[in-house]
């Protein structure tokens, strides 16, 4: 879990993501799970989650995503 949650912080810091601003995640497997929950820290406005299991997609909602895509 540690590591998992080290990899998505270093893709949300290689991003230029600022206060209020939208971001998509596709996958909402564990590492996509801890973006969601990165981007709700650093205050991202609109997070969308994008999965083919519409489990993960519930579970994305709860941990912070504000719109979910089932595809």
């Amino acid at each position: 879990m540690v590591e998992s949650m080290a990899v998505a912080l270093h893709a949300v810091e290689l991003t230029s993501l600022v206060t209020n601003d939208s971001a998509a995640v596709i996958g909402a497997g564990i590492i996509g799970l801890c973006i969601i929950q990165i981007l709700k820290i650093k205050d991202c406005s609109l997070i969308i989650a994008v999965d083919v299991q519409y489990e993960r997609l519930v579970l994305a909602q709860e941990l912070g995503a504000t719109d979910v895509v089932k595809n």
